[in-house]
C-alpha cells in the first residue's frame, strides 16, 4: 500500500510538472509549486517508510547523508574491531558497510542516469521508475512463505 501511495504521488508530480513544461518556481507558478513540492515530498516520505531496515542496518532510501553516515560508522567499526581482534564483529561491520556502499552507489548511479534522462527526454522519463514500482507491488502483496522448522 505504501508503494502504491508513492506511485500516485510520483504520477501527480510528473503530470503537474509536465503540464507546466518549465522549471516550477514559487514566484512564477505558485499553485504548481505547491502541488509538485507536496507530491514529491509525500512520495519521498512513502519511499522512506517502505524500507527502513535490512537485517543488519538501518536503510535510508531518500537521503544520501543517512547512508553516508551508516557507511562511515560501519567502516570505523570494521577497522577498530579488526584491530582489536574481534573477528565476528569486524565481519558484521564489513557486511553493514557493504550494504551502505551498495545503496549509496545506487543513489549515485540513479542521480546521474536520472539527470541524463530528464535532460534528454523531459520529466516524462519518471514513468520508468513508476512502472518499476508498479511491477514490484504484486510480488510484495503475496503472502510470505512459511519458514522451515
Amino acid at each position: 500500500g505504501v508503494l502504491g501511495a508513492e506511485v500516485v504521488m510520483l504520477t501527480v508530480f510528473m503530470i503537474a510538472a509536465g503540464r507546466i513544461g518549465e522549471p516550477v518556481a514559487l514566484d512564477s507558478h505558485r499553485t504548481g509549486f505547491f502541488v509538485t513540492a507536496s507530491a514529491a515530498t509525500l512520495a519521498m516520505g512513502f519511499q522512506n517508510a517502505a524500507l527502513r531496515r535490512t537485517p543488519d542496518t538501518a536503510v535510508h532510501t531518500t537521503f544520501v547523508t543517512g547512508m553516508l553516515t551508516e557507511l562511515s560508522v560501519a567502516v570505523v567499526r570494521w577497522i577498530l574491531n579488526a584491530q582489536r581482534g574481534r573477528e565476528s564483529e569486524a565481519i558484521r561491520s564489513r557486511q553493514i558497510a557493504s550494504v551502505a556502499l551498495i545503496i549509496w552507489s545506487a543513489y549515485l548511479l540513479g542521480a546521474i542516469t536520472g539527470a541524463w534522462l530528464v535532460s534528454r527526454h523531459g520529466i516524462w522519463t519518471l514513468s520508468l521508475p513508476i512502472a518499476l514500482l508498479l511491477s514490484l507491488i504484486p510480488s510484495l502483496l503475496q503472502p510470505a512463505a512459511p519458514s522451515p522448522r
